[in-house]
């Protein structure tokens, strides 16, 4: 069995742990190598050689953005044949997708030895989720509008980490419940609608108008707990869409309702099964929009299709 381990050295964990990949090279052993991608170019060269090694796991140390890299760049390359089993094995700023599938929170190298002894008495675990495809990324959460706004004041500090996720999203709700509490300002930058609509291939679509945030995943975790895409695995090769246009006030108090994975209703959101559609903004100019947790730009009309399964291997 043959295993392939990309390490983004600028993940936030990996930047306190300089010898990280070396760490795991030595944990691998001759089953593998193990590769420190600080960019594309290195990844892509990396995966081609993957791909003519043939590996039966690659494993992926860095976050979800580090993960959906990889996924992007993998699929190309492996064409029609599948892609090997995904080995999460944590180490950034935001692991959901890891979470959500049933990875625990261990170190990266912990992750590795017992997958390595899981595998060795036949006892490794998996999971499969679908994969979505966003304009030219792949990944399993994604929304314009307020998700955008709260990831984009979430980084501004500079250093993201759970204290700061949770000052964000207290300083933004509290600010839309009452602009007398938390901070107007950061309020305004998080919830900054998005106007548009949606067309999707079969059925009516929703029309033009301001959405605080219009959203969607194939996994129902989202992050800090909250799980507001329920439905999201009910239907394979498909993905849950809200398009969320109620008061910002409106969602600030739905969020204990979105923490306990309870839908949001008719009223405050459109909600969605569906495998295409077309997120079509009213403004010529660019827009932000969010892929498991990195921050993208882009102009015109932005196509969200479900994309392969991906198997993971823990």
């Amino acid at each position: 069995m043959r295993f392939g381990v990309v390490v983004n050295p600028s993940s936030r964990d990996n930047r306190r742990h300089p010898e990280r990949a070396a760490r795991l090279q030595a944990i691998l052993g001759d089953r593998g190598h193990v590769l420190a991608a600080p960019s594309v170019d290195p990844l892509d060269d990396f995966l081609e050689r993957a791909f003519a090694d043939r590996i039966d796991v690659l494993g992926i140390c860095g976050g979800d953005g580090t993960q959906h890299l990889a996924l992007t760049r993998a699929l190309p390359i492996w064409g029609d044949v599948p892609l090997p089993r995904i080995l999460p094995l944590r180490g950034g700023t935001m692991n959901t997708v890891s979470s959500s599938v049933g990875v625990s929170r261990r170190s990266p190298e912990a992750l590795l030895t017992r997958f390595l002894a899981r595998e060795a008495a036949g006892r490794a675990r998996s999971a499969t989720r679908t994969s979505a495809r966003i304009g030219p990324h792949v990944g399993f959460l994604f929304g314009v509008g307020a998700v955008h706004g709260f990831l984009a004041e979430y980084y501004r500090d500079g250093d993201p980490n759970a204290l700061t996720a949770g000052r964000t999203l207290w300083r933004a709700a509290a600010g839309a419940l009452s602009q007398s509490l938390g901070a107007p300002d950061a309020t305004a930058r998080v919830a900054a609608p998005f106007h548009g609509s949606v067309r999707f291939r079969e059925g009516p679509g929703w029309e033009a108008r301001d959405y605080l945030a219009i959203t969607g995943g194939t996994i129902e975790d989202m992050g800090l707990g909250f799980r507001p895409f329920g439905k999201a695995r009910s239907t394979p090769g498909a993905f849950q869409l809200l398009g969320i246009h109620g008061a910002p006030a409106a969602l600030a108090a739905s969020l204990p309702r979105i923490w306990r994975g309870k839908p949001l209703g008719g009223r405050a959101a459109y909600d969605t099964l569906t495998a295409h559609a077309v997120i079509e903004p009213s403004a010529p100019g660019p827009f932000g929009y969010m892929v498991d947790g990195d921050l993208y730009e882009h102009t015109g009309p932005l196509t969200i299709a479900a994309g392969p399964t991906i198997r993971f291997a823990f």
